[in-house]
């Protein structure tokens, strides 16, 4: 028999336990719930789904899931509240273009939820503040535009964003208020923080209390950047902390092929992914 399993997740007050289960191979997660207190099956189940799943801040009252479409494609976010059907389940975000997948996760921080949905070329990200919800529902960063990709973390009111607009093909960091994105959807209004040299590229970001770290390369070598909010100033190039691994620098060497000898290039992977140091 075929099963594969997604999770376990904790509840915010860690008194139930949820996982998915897909036992047909074909990525359609039904998620279970369980309690700690009496090691208790909850009735409840959560049909169709990719597997991923984020609680509620309150307690163990509620929790969010993608659920697929007949494609099974993910293709709407919805709020499960526990010890109601799922057929009552709201719907956050439901869409409609089969380009474009969505996908949940929270912020390093923990506050926002991201709710996203993205193809291959373009991105559109969502924002739930799950302490302080807004009255409209989800808060648009950015709407979509062809070829505009983006990622989001947040920190102490503040989204701090790598993006290719504007040309940046290796992606820059910009900055912007949670509060600006009330009366506006564009990124137009986005801060330019880093705008790095073009042999550095930027992946991915984090954002932590005193300082964010974003993974990227520099001449084709794996770097972790390190920014304090305290001096970061729009306009000016920040002072960086780089991260650097010895051992990933890149060496010489051969590779034996059938005809001849190749001289090759090798490299150590480093990452947020690898290195525990950042959790």
């Amino acid at each position: 028999p075929y099963l594969s399993v997604t999770g376990p997740t904790l509840s915010h007050d860690s008194e139930v336990l949820s996982h998915g289960e897909d036992r047909k191979g074909n990525d359609s997660y039904c998620i279970k719930f369980r309690r700690f207190s009496d090691a208790a099956n909850l009735p409840d189940t959560l049909e169709n789904t990719d597997g991923s799943m984020e609680w509620d801040v309150s307690g163990h009252a509620a929790m969010y899931y993608v659920a697929l479409d007949a494609e099974f494609r993910a293709a709407k976010v919805c709020r499960h509240v526990l010890g109601t059907p799922q057929a009552q389940d709201v719907v956050l975000l439901d869409e409609k273009d089969n380009c474009f997948s969505t996908s949940i996760h929270k912020t390093h921080d923990r506050r926002v939820l991201l709710v996203s949905s993205c193809s291959a070329e373009t991105s559109e990200h969502h924002l739930l503040d799950l302490q302080n919800p807004s009255p409209r529902g989800l808060v648009c960063v950015a709407k979509r535009q062809a070829g505009h990709r983006y990622n989001v973390d947040h920190c102490d009111g503040f989204l701090y964003i790598l993006t290719n607009k504007d040309g940046c093909k290796n992606q820059k960091l910009c900055r912007t208020p949670v509060a600006s994105l009330a009366g506006s959807c564009s990124s137009e209004a986005w801060q330019d923080i880093w705008v790095p040299a073009e042999q550095v590229k930027l992946d991915s970001l984090r954002c932590f209390g005193k300082f964010l770290a974003i993974e990227g390369r520099d001449s084709s070598v794996r770097r972790i950047f390190i920014l304090r909010y305290d001096q970061l100033v729009p306009g000016q190039r920040p002072p960086l902390e780089v991260v650097i691994f010895p051992e990933a620098q890149p060496h010489n060497g051969t590779l034996l092929t059938p005809r001849s000898r190749t001289a090759a290039i090798s490299l150590y992977s480093v990452g947020f992914h690898t290195m525990r140091m950042f959790d």
